[in-house]
C-alpha cells in the first residue's frame, strides 16, 4: 500500500459529478512511486479501509455551487475536510466525513487530507464532463500536483 492515496470520487453517470473520477484518472496517466490512485466512485463510508494507515489523502470531487461559480476549481483543506467543510461542499461529503472518522476512531486515520474540487456547471443524468467542466480538470490536476508536493511528495512532469 502506498504512504499517500489520491482518491477520485463521483459518478460519471451523472455528468460533472465524475469530475473527481476523470481527474483522478489524468493523474494517474502519470505513474508516481509512492503514490497510489484509485476510483472512489460513490463508495461513501465502505471508503474507510483505502484511507487506513495512509499518510496522506487527496480528494478529488466536485464541489458545492456554494463554494464558488461553474468551473472554479476549489483547494479544501484538511481541517476542513475533516469536519464536512461547514457547508456540504459534496454529495459525497457524508459518506467520505464518516470514513475519515471511523479511520480516526480506529487509531489509522491519515495525517494529511486534502479535497481539490470544481463546482459542477451541470449535474444531469448524461455520461461525460460538460464542456465548462472538461476544460478545468487540467487545472485540477495541477492544484493536486501541487498539494502533493507540499506533502513532499516527488511529482513528476507531465507526460
Amino acid at each position: 500500500m502506498a504512504p499517500v492515496l489520491v482518491l477520485g470520487i463521483g459518478n460519471e453517470l451523472l455528468g460533472d459529478d465524475g469530475v473527481g473520477v476523470v481527474a483522478a484518472r489524468r493523474l494517474a496517466a502519470v505513474p508516481n512511486p509512492g503514490v497510489e490512485v484509485l476510483d472512489g466512485g460513490t463508495l461513501g463510508l465502505m471508503l474507510m479501509p483505502y484511507l487506513a494507515g495512509r499518510r496522506a489523502v487527496l480528494v478529488l470531487d466536485a464541489v458545492s455551487s456554494a463554494q464558488g461559480r461553474p468551473g472554479d476549481v476549489i483547494v479544501i483543506g484538511d481541517g476542513d475536510v475533516r469536519r464536512g467543510h461547514g457547508v456540504r461542499a459534496t454529495a459525497h461529503d457524508v459518506g467520505l466525513v464518516d470514513a475519515l472518522s471511523a479511520a480516526e476512531l480506529a487509531g489509522c486515520a491519515p495525517r494529511h487530507v486534502a479535497l481539490v474540487g470544481v463546482v459542477p456547471e451541470s449535474i444531469a443524468d448524461r455520461w461525460g464532463l460538460s464542456p465548462l467542466v472538461d476544460s478545468r480538470v487540467t487545472a485540477m490536476v495541477a492544484a493536486a500536483r501541487t498539494i502533493l508536493a507540499s506533502w513532499g511528495v516527488a511529482v513528476p512532469a507531465d507526460a
